[in-house]
């Protein structure tokens, strides 16, 4: 291997950053949703992220006792062991730590990168990280298609075990094959040049929230499940291609990086207003923005290898991830819809200072960068199409031949995580499961979005229990929200968001099912969950009367929010509609458990019209959320 190769630094980097995906998706949904319990505020979550990102400063000083290859030697290290001791480890304040220290590696490899002649171009060749990101998001979102989101970081079986130690492995033989780079001289990092590379926070942000995300897509565009799986896939495909080419061109990057940026901004504009083929905006605004990602890369790659150097790519590296921390936050707070306009208007003003500022070189993509990031494609493009000739997703069938009664389940899922806040798709599904209902209710169903690690419940739910769903998200960005899953053919179906909401909007899912004695229409409801003067679920609960409006044959059953003495429900309780649960001796018994202990509160109910008879009732003792299912016997007449 000739030392001026950079296969093996492209495919090094490839490496490292799919593993780093990794941990930053469990880094997001660790803070945010253990620290929530741990630390109680946003401020203090914020406060330790940030002290956690300034760690990137000791990069310098590290710097100066040890050479650039032990630095290197001890990121790979560190990102490879945090790599596969999270994929065995469940305890969340051992996960928050591990996935800590996985995101101090990803600063450091980024800071000591980016400066270093390890990244830097040559005459004739294009930033290494210009093909290694691109690659990376490549197989990183093939892979999560083909898992249907609840990909391998979450997985708790063999084969996922092996592979993440058969990759930890290679990425240190690559680490083995990079050879020491002879120092030549070289410019210091800007200020410019570190805020210009600070752009891939809102680029990072932008690509996890939408653009990698097939079920935001979906949602989004309104189109199926195939159909956006293959379309986002597709446009991380062209768009690495075209942060290859980008990042190489010469006399009209100006022209581009102006054009690119208002393109981007004018789809992102209008996927916010949601004008016209949404799923088109989206498609589009990916490509442009790779486009102007390989624009800031080619310029912020210039930046000097001296040690004094290394200081401004640590701040630019800072700064990286405080921008996208900022909009991580706001994500969380407004659900993504005009979130991703500032970000993307963030990204083209600096593709256009990088274009303006730092005119093009000759350079043009040598055979190692465009055949990894070709290679990348082809490799993605594959796992795509294999996964949509095998994918099966389940559909409307016969009615079951019942022996007895039809099993009907509301069921509160956490959005994935269990009673101990650890993420558990699969034990969510086995307690599902092991009820065999034939109508299921879900709520707080989060299809992917980025403060939840991006796992979406609904398509590994269905296709594991092999029902088809009827979902609606209530949030702005359509991921969040309430669902039903039946084995039983769908007549009808509709949502209804309440108007009356205090911290976030919630409704009702329903669906008219066919049964051997006749329809019957289920409601999958979610109430809010505050209390004092700013409980709203009495206005909620007349919302919710006002829309079923005494239709006979009802089921009205989820997560009410209310205690079994509250007020709400004694409302409900003056209705024609029956308490099963109550019926049955249990409408008092907790299934709701408030932090890490004992079930406490009863909040969770079926009411029905008395015109249904019911044979049996229970709660289902279980740790796969923080309630308990509630499960009862429908008897057909």
């Amino acid at each position: 291997m000739k030392k001026s190769d950079p296969l093996p630094r492209i495919l090094f980097a490839t490496l490292f950053l799919f593993f780093s995906l990794h941990i930053l998706r469990l880094f997001i949904s660790a803070s945010i949703w253990n620290f929530g319990y741990y630390l109680g505020s946003p401020v203090n979550i914020a406060l330790y992220s940030l002290s956690l990102f300034a760690c990137v400063f000791l990069a310098p000083p590290l710097r100066r006792i040890a050479s650039e290859r032990a630095m290197l030697t001890i990121v790979t290290c560190g990102i490879a062991a945090v790599r596969v001791l999270a994929q065995f480890i469940r305890e969340p304040l051992v996960l928050i730590g591990l996935s800590s220290l996985g995101v101090v590696m990803l600063l450091w490899f980024l800071a000591l990168w980016n400066q270093a002649l390890l990244n830097r171009r040559s005459p004739d060749d294009v930033p290494v990280l210009a093909a290694a990101i691109p690659a990376a998001f490549m197989l990183d979102t093939a892979v999560r298609t083909a898992l249907l989101s609840y990909d391998i970081l979450w997985r708790r079986t063999a084969v996922s075990a092996v592979a993440v130690i058969i990759l930890s492995l290679l990425l240190l033989w690559l680490l083995y094959r990079l050879q020491d780079r002879t120092r030549g001289p070289s410019e210091e990092s800007t200020t410019a040049r570190s805020v210009l590379f600070a752009a891939l926070g809102p680029w990072f942000f932008i690509v996890f929230a939408l653009f990698q995300n097939p079920a935001a897509m979906a949602e989004s565009a309104g189109i199926g499940e195939i159909p956006s799986a293959i379309l986002t896939n597709g446009s991380m495909i062209l768009g690495g291609i075209v942060c290859l080419l980008a990042a190489s061109s010469r006399g009209l990057r100006r022209s581009f990086s102006t054009a690119g940026g208002l393109l981007l901004a004018l789809c992102l504009y209008l996927f916010v207003s949601r004008s016209g083929p949404v799923w088109l905006w989206i498609v589009v605004a990916s490509v442009s923005s790779w486009g102007l990602l390989g624009y800031i890369l080619s310029a912020s790659s210039r930046s000097g290898a001296t040690r004094r150097g290394l200081w401004g790519g640590s701040l630019s590296v800072f700064l990286l991830f405080l921008v996208f921390l900022v909009f991580v936050f706001l994500n969380a707070q407004f659900k993504l819809q005009w979130v991703v306009l500032p970000a993307g208007m963030l990204v083209a003003l600096a593709a256009a200072a990088a274009a303006w500022s730092y005119p093009g070189v000759k350079a043009a993509p040598r055979s190692p960068s465009l055949a990894t990031t070709v290679a990348a494609a082809v490799v993605a493009a594959a796992i795509t199409f294999l996964w949509a000739l095998t994918v099966d997703y389940p559909g409307a069938s016969a009615p079951r031949r019942h022996t007895g009664p039809i099993r009907v389940m509301a069921y509160n899922i956490h959005q994935s995580f269990d009673a101990d806040i650890r993420v558990d798709l699969e034990g969510i599904a086995a307690a599902i499961g092991a009820q065999d209902p034939d109508i299921l209710c879900l709520q707080e169903v989060n299809r992917a979005q980025i403060q939840n690690g991006m796992i979406d419940c609904l398509p590994y739910l269905a296709m594991r229990l092999g029902m088809p769903w009827v979902f609606r998200g209530y949030h702005e960005d359509g991921q969040y929200g309430n669902a039903i899953l039946t084995r039983l053919p769908i007549e009808d179906r509709g949502w209804y968001s309440y108007k009356a909401n205090r911290y976030e909007t919630r409704g009702v899912t329903w669906a008219t099912v066919t049964t051997a004695s006749g329809p019957v229409t289920v409601y999958s409801v979610h109430l809010d969950h505050s209390a004092g003067e700013k409980n709203v679920r009495a206005a909620q609960m007349e919302e919710l009367l006002s829309l079923w409006a005494g239709r006979p044959r009802s089921i009205l059953l989820g997560d009410f929010n209310a205690k079994h003495d509250s007020r709400e429900i004694e409302v409900m309780r003056g209705t024609p509609l029956l308490d099963v649960l109550k019926l049955h001796g249990i409408g008092s018994r907790p299934t709701f458990r408030e932090g890490y202990g004992d079930p406490a509160m009863h909040i969770d109910y079926i009411f029905s019209t008395p015109d249904l008879r019911w044979q049996w009732a229970s709660i289902v003792e279980s740790r796969a959320s923080d309630h308990k299912p509630v499960v009862a016997g429908l008897l057909m007449r």
